[in-house]
């Protein structure tokens, strides 16, 4: 049910424009395109709730993610942590790729299931633990294949300047996450 190339898509989880997840998703593709890596920007926020009654036909926008999805090697998920959990309009989209691209579709015949995910979450002191144990979770759930995982305690420093780079060990914490999903 695969078209996928060697593409990495980053997914990020947070609506908010200069999120530090976005900040980590933006530096991550700068490094993965320095080692020559295809990366595409995954944009899902135009992805409705879903609900049964609106699954077939398909939504337009739910089409298109899936085929970005579905065009991927790994999907790189930078999450926040909204009350030790998934943000809802997050795991709306993931409820989305877990769902059956034709009527009556098997659990192997989804958007996700099979892919290879990396999963990283920018946070308070507990680095985003929460988000990444249920997204872990949820990931396998569906059926994919979570390569690692990483979590970062965002400083004071960076809290009060919205600038995720305030944090010390970014880059080598992302290095790392980068050499997983290469080697």
């Amino acid at each position: 049910m695969s078209n996928e190339t060697n593409t990495i898509g980053l997914l990020v989880g947070s609506r908010r424009k200069n999120s530090f997840n976005r900040q980590l998703a933006s530096l991550a593709r700068t490094m993965l395109e320095e080692k020559g890596q295809k990366v595409e920007m995954i944009d899902w926020l135009d992805v409705p709730f879903f609900s049964q009654d609106d699954e077939f036909p398909t939504p337009e926008a739910v089409k298109k993610v899936r085929d970005e999805v579905m065009g991927c090697s790994v999907i790189w998920i930078f999450t926040p942590q909204y009350n030790g959990q998934i943000p809802g309009a997050e795991k709306n989209l993931l409820d989305w790729l877990s769902r059956g691209l034709e009527p009556g579709a098997g659990r192997e015949q989804t958007a996700a299931y099979g892919r290879k995910v990396m999963i990283t979450s920018a946070g308070g002191r507990a680095a985003g633990a929460g988000v990444i144990r249920n997204m872990t979770l949820l990931c396998k759930a569906m059926g994919m294949d979570v390569i690692g995982s990483a979590g970062l305690a965002l400083s004071p420093e960076s809290w009060g300047s919205d600038d995720v780079m305030k944090t010390p060990g970014v880059k080598e914490m992302l290095e790392g996450q980068i050499d997983t999903l290469l080697g």
